[in-house]
């Protein structure tokens, strides 16, 4: 659960087989945490994952259907969201006034197809360059998903590339360069403080140093 700004977002474990049969049982009931950070001022947000136990559709709404808007929001994650097969746009649309904070990144169509066809574990699957992608280098319609949300959305806009596709660096920028390009001109007004500092980190900042590959005989020598 991460706390900050008047808001908690959060997600149950991994239902990861490997982990034993208790690893991701609640210990205690959602709607019971949630209440719990409420009394303390703290809004709840619900965060789905692909791997998680809420990551579906129908577990979303179940969860959602649950707990009343008085005590939980939602937090989505839109690349997890298109991973599991839903339409995003139509989603964010059906649930815009419960949203508080967006996770935005882009996918590649054709690594959910390769992780279903063989089969992948959540590890394999996303390996980079697989399924994770930079905003605008994929599919996932991004600007459905921002036009989705209401129109005075005072929320939560992250950009996360879990595993990044590119170079780290050039990761970072192209994020940026997505970010002023395509968010609402209101998020960059607010954000433009941090973007500036940001782009001049990756402008100017010293280059990152190439780790050096120790083989096995030197490994051996030692």
């Amino acid at each position: 659960m991460l706390c900050g700004c008047g808001r908690s977002v959060f997600g149950v474990r991994s239902r990861d087989a490997a982990h034993g049969p208790a690893h991701g049982r609640c210990r205690v009931h959602p709607g019971q945490a949630c209440a719990a950070v409420r009394s303390e001022g703290v809004t709840a947000a619900l965060h789905q994952h692909v791997g998680g136990w809420v990551e579906t559709k129908h577990e979303v709404r179940a969860v959602l259907g649950d707990i009343g808007p008085d005590l939980l929001a939602f937090g989505p994650d839109v690349e997890h969201l298109a991973w599991a097969g839903v339409n995003v746009p139509s989603f964010l649309r059906a649930y815009a006034d419960r949203i508080v904070a967006v996770h935005l990144k882009d996918l590649f169509t054709a690594g959910v197809t390769c992780a279903a066809t063989d089969e992948l574990d959540y590890r394999r699957a996303t390996r980079p360059g697989r399924i994770w992608a930079e905003p605008g280098r994929g599919q996932l319609d991004l600007a459905g998903c921002l036009a989705a949300l209401p129109d005075r959305f005072d929320g939560d806009l992250m950009i996360e590339v879990d595993v990044p596709a590119l170079r780290l660096r050039e990761s970072h920028q192209t994020a940026y360069d997505w970010a002023l390009a395509v968010l609402p001109e209101s998020v960059r007004r607010c954000a433009s403080p941090f973007l500036r500092r940001h782009a001049g980190q990756l402008d100017s900042g010293p280059q990152p140093q190439a780790r050096r590959t120790i083989t096995a005989p030197e490994r051996r020598s030692r």
